[in-house]
């Protein structure tokens, strides 16, 4: 299993919340033995930098894609808890 962790970034800054629960959500993922891949995109519109990311997710050959909104924060068990789900495809 490779995790994309996709990142559209329209502006050139993260809120330090956001680094603060992506860094505590990478750390748990990892602990638990998880193979991440993080992709950024910070050019063009919101729908072409996720469609950026998805074509780069496929090239890396990730089985897994999760979007990351830079102005939100998240729980360290993220991940985990969306895998949990096990289907093909869970949104919050």
């Amino acid at each position: 299993m490779k995790i994309a962790l996709g990142i559209p970034l329209s502006w050139p800054f993260c809120h330090s919340d956001f680094i603060d629960s992506w860094t505590l959500m990478l750390m748990e993922a990892m602990g638990n033995g998880l193979t991440l891949e993080v992709i950024r995109a910070n050019s063009g519109t919101i729908d072409h930098m996720r469609n950026s990311i998805v074509n780069s997710a496929k090239e890396k050959e990730c089985s897994h894609l999760l979007f990351l909104d830079a102005d939100m924060i998240y729980p360290p068990d993220t991940i985990g808890r969306l895998l949990e789900h096990d289907l093909d495809i869970v949104g919050a």
